[in-house]
């Protein structure tokens, strides 16, 4: 990037969602911060989210979001029409206004960036719209055509779109047709100097409060039927009943949809889970360090933070195949069809007996995440940007 050039950076979140999505966030900060030529980064966020911004080359902007935060299932449909005949119009420039920074970038979906002048960046995060099962109802289908519109055109005006793998890239081409040198991939990181700091410290008393077994698998995910908690919860009986084990399970996280299926299964099957509600992201980290492995069971991720956070810990992972995940996880973990329960309960079965698996996967695991260093990422992202900006001054 041209030394004499300095920039300001706009961070836009103004309606975060608690848990991996702030990780990635506060990531992004931490990295842009120490580019030389950003002089000063402006967060876009809502007055919860603010307080937790407290670098000298940081400044925090109340933006209130003209749209709701982009959602394919509930929306409002006038807004929809209001903001396609908008974008048709010859007069859209005249709406649109101009952020005071140099380029944006968006770590989610949001309607607003139709209503934005600023060159921006975007992380779609992924489509899982695309790959749930549709509604069949009239009304159901016209949103989801209202939907894609609105999609196609947030990545048409998109100077950069950063996916977090090549499952993303794939999906982006097949279903909106964003072209494959606008996209870039850039794996995200989990929060590296909180893992630094807390890798060797003694975490017992801290997460003793807790009252949790000496031995447990953790899965750290909202509680939400993508997450496939209840799967889960039958991969655990079949172990019980075919090997007399009863494996703890230990459960942190929000959106607490299934928590009382959750509850009821486990009395039913009776296993040992314990859910601890959405904790402090410490907790989550000492109390994944102290896991005899990771088990992420999710139907549809093209990554998961926790995947990273275990290989940076030492602690083993067991994963669904689905998605960017088997991407991620190479042969740092063991996959498993999270479909089929009896493939589950194997896989977790081995990786609870076999210790010298453990150790073997742990070893590869660090292996894995050798490169995903705090200095290359700024590296990537600074590359990034300084395209985007080239791009916009060409225009």
């Amino acid at each position: 990037m041209n030394e004499q050039k300095k920039i300001k950076l706009g961070i836009f979140c103004p309606e975060p969602f608690l848990g991996g999505e702030m990780v990635y966030i506060n990531s992004i900060i931490e990295v842009c911060s120490e580019i030389n030529n950003i002089v000063e980064i402006v967060l876009f966020t809502n007055q919860e989210f603010s307080c937790s911004c407290n670098r000298n080359n940081i400044s925090v902007i109340i933006y209130r979001p003209e749209y709701p935060r982009y959602s394919h299932n509930s929306v409002d449909r006038i807004k929809k029409c209001i903001l396609h005949l908008l974008e048709k119009s010859k007069f859209i420039n005249l709406a649109r206004k101009r952020l005071p920074v140099d380029v944006l970038i968006f770590p989610y979906m949001s309607y607003d960036l139709l209503r934005i002048k600023n060159p921006y960046i975007i992380n779609p995060q992924d489509l899982r719209h695309k790959h749930s099962a549709s509604k069949l109802t009239l009304r159901s289908k016209l949103s989801a055509m209202a939907s894609d519109i609105l999609y196609r055109r947030v990545m048409m005006r998109a100077s950069s779109v950063v996916v977090d793998s090549d499952y993303n890239k794939q999906d982006l081409i097949k279903y909106y047709n964003v072209p494959e040198g606008k996209m870039k991939i850039i794996h995200s990181l989990p929060d590296i100097t909180a893992l630094k700091s807390l890798k060797e410290f003694k975490q017992q008393g801290r997460i003793n409060k807790y009252n949790i077994s000496d031995e447990y698998i953790y899965y750290p995910a909202h509680l939400i039927e993508a997450k496939n908690h209840l799967n889960l919860l039958d991969a655990l009986r079949i172990i019980k009943e075919k090997h007399g084990e009863v494996i703890p399970l230990i459960l942190s996280g929000g959106k607490q949809t299934l928590l009382s299926r959750i509850q009821e299964r486990a009395k039913d099957y009776g296993i040992s889970v314990r859910y601890l509600g959405y904790i402090d992201y410490t907790d989550v980290i000492l109390i994944l360090k102290k896991a005899k492995a990771l088990v992420f069971a999710s139907l549809f991720d093209p990554y998961a933070l926790p995947i990273w956070e275990a290989f940076y810990l030492g602690v083993p992972v067991v994963s669904s195949n689905v998605c960017g995940l088997p991407e991620q996880v190479g042969n740092a973990g063991l996959l498993f069809d999270p479909n089929n329960i009896n493939d589950m309960a194997e896989k977790i079965y081995r990786i609870w007996i076999d210790e010298n698996m453990r150790k073997e996967l742990v070893k590869r695991g660090y292996d894995r995440i050798k490169n995903l260093t705090l200095e290359n990422y700024a590296k990537q992202w600074e590359r990034v940007i300084e395209e985007t900006l080239d791009m916009a001054e060409r225009r």
